[in-house]
Formats: structure tokens, sequence, C-alpha cells
């Protein structure tokens, strides 16, 4: 029962992926065909910015997955046999990978909408079904509270948080020596397994009512931690569009509260979104 509904949730995630990418097409399309003040909404840097964002986030986010697949191959495949370390990381890869996608799914979702303004509320344009059909999937196969028990059983009798620390730092430091990202931007996920390390070691000593008051906490944390690291292993390519999708990504996740005169989601809209 546990395998069908790790597959169930895969392809719950999945359903997700595909509402997040319906999304940010029909807010691009929109943006590129529309003006408003005697401009393209692609000129103003607002609608720049969600696109750029919208797109680097829905990318990460579909590599991550193919990540979990491929485990799932292995896992559930029988071709080669999954270690015990492998097990338990996709367990925990699918709980907090279900949980973050269908939350995206309903953010990209409203983000459409409004970039169609009224247009994107009335059901001559798809939108308002992709925001119907994203929301149910956060009920459907565990809601967030359910995957936050899940995350919290697999590192009770598994130790998984040991686990998935343990291989996001050897995955970050094996990518960073060909990456080409500035060492500043991936200090920011090595600084946050640190604090996931330290947060983790207080949740341990809650009562167990308290701790599930925390579970989601430290799920999200767990999920900007994987999708950063995925995000800087696509980088050792040194392919240029791939390198301006991290630095988006990460602006987004850790460094979004600065002003600087060259953010970049505007810095690398045309990389991304013009693609």
């Amino acid at each position: 029962m546990i395998e069908a509904l790790n597959l169930s949730r895969v392809a719950n995630a999945v359903a997700s992926m595909g509402i997040m990418r319906r999304a940010y097409t029909e807010a691009k399309a929109y943006a590129n065909n529309r003006k408003a003040f005697g401009k393209q909404l692609t000129d103003f840097p607002m609608v720049r910015e969600t696109l750029s964002t919208m797109g680097a986030i829905q990318e990460i986010g579909l590599s991550t997955m193919f990540m979990v697949i491929k485990l799932m191959d292995k896992v559930m495949g029988g071709k080669q046999r999954a270690s015990f370390k492998e097990q338990i990381l996709f367990r925990l890869y699918v709980a907090i990978m279900k949980k973050e996608t269908a939350e995206q799914a309903i953010h990209f979702a409203h983000d459409a909408i409004e970039m169609h303004g009224g247009n994107g509320y009335i059901e001559d344009f798809v939108t308002p079904r992709l925001l119907r059909d994203a929301q149910v999937l956060t009920v459907w196969e565990g809601t967030a509270n359910i995957l936050g028990l899940e995350v919290i059983r697999l590192i009770s009798k598994y130790q998984a948080e040991e686990l998935f620390i343990n291989d996001m730092t050897k995955r970050l430091q094996t990518a960073k020596k060909e990456s080409p990202l500035d060492e500043k931007i991936i200090h920011f996920v090595k600084q946050g397994i640190d604090q996931l390390k330290t947060e983790i070691n207080q949740w341990k000593v809650l009562n167990p009512d308290l701790q599930t008051y925390y579970s989601k906490r430290l799920s999200d944390k767990m999920t900007r931690i994987l999708t950063s690291v995925i995000a800087v292993e696509e980088t050792v390519t040194h392919e240029e569009r791939q390198v301006a999708v991290a630095e988006v990504f990460f602006h987004h996740s850790w460094n979004d509260k600065g002003i600087n005169d060259q953010p970049a989601p505007l810095k690398h809209f045309s990389k991304i979104v013009e693609y």
C-alpha cells in the first residue's frame, strides 16, 4: 500500500508540474500579446520578474521531479536493488515534493490569473480551470499535514534527516567544483543545510505533539535545500541559460530581499522567458 501511495504521489506531483507549466505558458503568451499604457506587458519590470521567476521555479522543479522519478525506477522497478538509504530518501523526496509542487501549482495558477487581469477570472480563458484543478492536488494523496507527519515518521524511525543532510552536503560539494555560480550564491545552500541540522536537533527534544507543529516547516526547509542542490547541479555543464535559471531561482529562494540595480529576474529575462 505504501508503494502504491508513493506512486500516486509522484503522479500527483507530475500533474502539479503540468499545471505549473500550462499556467506559465498562458501567462507568457498573454503578456507577449497584451498592451497596456501604450506598452507591451513584457516591457514592465514587474511582469518580467513574474515570468522569469515562474520560468525558473518550474524548470528546477521539473528537474527535481525527474531525479525523484529516476530514483523511483530503482526503488520500485526491481531491475536494480536499491539500498536502504535510497529507499528512505525516495520516500522523503516524494513527501516533500508532493507538498511543494501542489502548493506551487496554486501559486502559478494565481499568477497566471493576475497576469490576465479580469480576463483571467472568466471561463473564456483556461486560467480559472487551472486554479480549480490545482486546488484539488493539495488534497489528493495526502494533505500538507499528512505529508508533514510522513516526514516526522521517517526522521523518528529511520533517521532520514541524517541521510538527507549527508546526501545534500556530498552532492553540493561535488557540484560546486564544476559550477560557474558565484561562491556567495552556493553558500546560501550550505548555510541552509547547517541551519536545518541545528533546528532538527532542537526539534528532537520537543514533546511529540509540539514536533508535529514544526513538521511542515522542516519539510519546506528540506525542499528548498533539495531544489537548490539540483539547481547547482544543473549548472555544471556551464550552459549559459541554465546558469541564468539557477541565479533567478536562488534570487527568489534565498536572496530576494536586498535592493540592487540589476536584479536577477530582469537581468536574465531574455535568456529564460524569450528562449
